[in-house]
């Protein structure tokens, strides 16, 4: 994050898909949003910091299956059963990745997180 930027300020994220974005859309942007992050701020992958890959997907893949279809009603089925309970600490543990990503300078962090 920002260092100008306070913890209960609202964060925007943008897909930054050309088609849905202009050189004047992206004017008024970094001119309204202070901290606004540019496309090319952002991580292009970064699996250690999305919640999706570091600790859904691993739980989403435990299963085998003995069709496409099957495959496809199972994790629909997974996705679908995730309590909050799981998600709330997967989400809270961002910003600590998010540090540990930025004190590794970028480099495979996951090693020290806990």
């Amino acid at each position: 994050m920002p260092k100008d930027k306070k913890k209960d300020e609202p964060n925007t994220e943008l897909d930054h898909v050309d088609r849905n974005l202009t050189t004047g859309h992206l004017l008024i942007l970094e001119s309204h949003l202070p901290g606004y992050w540019t496309k090319d701020f952002w991580p292009p992958n970064s699996p250690d910091l999305s919640p999706m890959d570091f600790a859904e997907w691993g739980y989403l893949q435990q299963k085998s299956h003995q069709s496409l279809n099957a495959l496809k009603a199972s994790l629909q089925k997974a996705w679908d059963d995730i309590d909050v309970t799981f998600l709330r600490p997967t989400v809270m543990s961002v910003e600590e990745r998010l540090k540990a990503c930025i004190a590794a300078k970028g480099a495979h962090f996951e090693h020290v997180l806990e």
